[in-house]
């Protein structure tokens, strides 16, 4: 039997406009990486870049009758909602597995990040594939001449936009489940664990959302923010063995 459990864990992106006004180049830099899944599913890029070549984000053209503009939608919702997807996880803050051996019980749950876009307010957002730029340091002065090191960072991100109608709900998967594992069992799987979701997309669009911080003497650090998103119906999440790709464990909506 599926267990709920409470693991509340959101992060609410925030602007802050005012910077350093003056600077010089980055004096050191980390190498680029990228931040995926450790078995293999349906490509969130793939998908994300095929609404985008087809059209899912055009508004209706200026010559382009209602009618035509409508039945593009609902060629598009034809296309892209009648498919079933399956996008594990990246093993993030996001993903959380842990073990509570008092009870023997191995514990999972899906936090989103809350963030907003020029339309849509507080979106609850999942990464499925996140581009983790160059990150260094640079020096900056404001307009009273104050100096100060700048920590450069950011990631690009390729994910979910967990629907309003969702089977599965974003309160859901943020309160998590349970299944029973003695010790010993739980010790040699939990690092092989990830968390993978299925369902469908809700509509065929993309939601882009760019969000910045930027730096300041009290908060020297220079981060950008820049996702991709599908709106997707949650069915079902597994709990996936990396070695073997099998589902140990499945909880599904009603």
């Amino acid at each position: 039997m599926v267990a709920f459990l409470l693991m509340l864990e959101l992060g609410v992106g925030q602007s802050v406009p005012r910077q350093p006004s003056k600077s010089t180049k980055p004096v050191s830099a980390k190498a680029e990486s990228v931040l995926e899944a450790p078995v293999e599913g349906d490509d969130i890029v793939k998908l994300i870049d095929s609404l985008l070549n087809s059209g899912a984000d055009a508004a209706k053209g200026e010559f382009e009758t209602t009618a035509d503009y409508e039945s593009r939608r609902r060629a598009l919702s034809e296309t892209f909602t009648g498919k079933a997807f399956i996008f594990p996880l990246p093993l993030t803050e996001q993903s959380i597995v842990k073990y509570d051996a008092d009870r023997g019980r191995m514990l999972f749950s899906i936090s989103s990040n809350l963030f907003s876009s020029n339309v849509d307010a507080r979106l609850p957002t999942i990464a499925v594939k996140r581009k983790i730029p160059k990150s260094g340091t640079y020096t900056a002065s404001n307009a009273f001449g104050v100096r100060k090191e700048i920590t450069v960072g950011g990631f690009m991100e390729d994910g979910l936009v967990v629907a309003n109608n969702s089977p599965i709900s974003d309160r859901a998967l943020q309160s998590g489940w349970e299944f029973q594992a003695d010790p010993q069992h739980a010790s040699e799987m939990k690092s092989s664990l990830c968390l993978a979701i299925v369902g469908r997309v809700a509509e065929p669009r993309v939601i882009s959302i760019p969000w910045r911080h930027a730096p300041t003497i009290t908060e020297p650090y220079d981060s950008m923010h820049v996702g991709r998103y599908v709106p997707f119906l949650v069915q079902e999440v597994r709990v996936l063995d990396s070695r073997t790709g099998v589902a140990v464990v499945a909880m599904g909506g009603k």
